[in-house]
């Protein structure tokens, strides 16, 4: 039979080792969950930023879109008046070639 003054000499360092391990993994689960805490922040943070960023981009491209058609709009007016005139320069050549067949076209009486 054990006596009970050797209870404590045998087991007594396998549970201070058994408590020790314990309390470790409970301090490590902590720890743990304050990294997985941590990590979450910066994930919140770096989503956050590039939101951010996007919202920038969309920015200057939006606004580099209505420069473009902005000047799109003006150079298609600018061609649109350009093919005006010509359309107009063009019917009065006609115009002025078709009175000159006129005129030649009148006979010219002899004498």
């Amino acid at each position: 039979m054990v006596s009970a003054n050797t209870f404590p000499n045998i087991w007594g360092p396998a549970l201070l080792a058994c408590f020790t391990v314990i309390v470790g993994l409970f301090y490590q689960n902590a720890r743990m969950n304050d990294l997985n805490a941590r990590i979450e922040d910066l994930r919140d943070s770096v989503n956050k930023r590039f939101d951010d960023m996007n919202e920038s981009f969309n920015k200057r491209f939006n606004d580099l879109n209505e420069s473009f058609n902005k000047r799109f709009d003006d150079l298609t007016r600018s061609v649109d008046k350009r093919i005006d005139d010509l359309k107009d320069y063009i019917g009065s050549e006609f115009k002025r070639v078709d009175q000159r067949i006129d005129r030649l076209e009148i006979p010219v009486g002899r004498k």
